[in-house]
């Protein structure tokens, strides 16, 4: 399965033009992942790289939506878990 939907669907629920969290991007993104759990590893891949993004206020989206994947999508749980994340 094509994993750029869920690359672009991080990436638009984390940009910078956004001035607060997207909350419906973000339960979206948890319930793509909950349906397709073979997406995890990529959407994490790309949600890490938006923690390292110059821009503080993209790196404040991805904390939030790493926080709605913790408690909204236990799949996610033991990914984020992992000390490779």
């Amino acid at each position: 399965a094509d994993t750029s939907n869920i690359e672009d669907a991080v990436i638009r629920a984390t940009h910078e033009i956004l001035t607060k969290p997207d909350w419906s991007a973000n339960i979206g993104i948890c319930d793509w992942l909950k349906r397709r759990p073979s997406h995890i590893p990529q959407a994490l891949r790309v949600i890490l790289s938006r923690l390292k993004h110059k821009e503080l206020s993209v790196q404040n989206h991805a904390i939030e939506l790493v926080a709605t994947l913790m408690k909204n999508c236990s799949d996610v749980r033991v990914h984020i878990a992992h000390p490779d994340f």
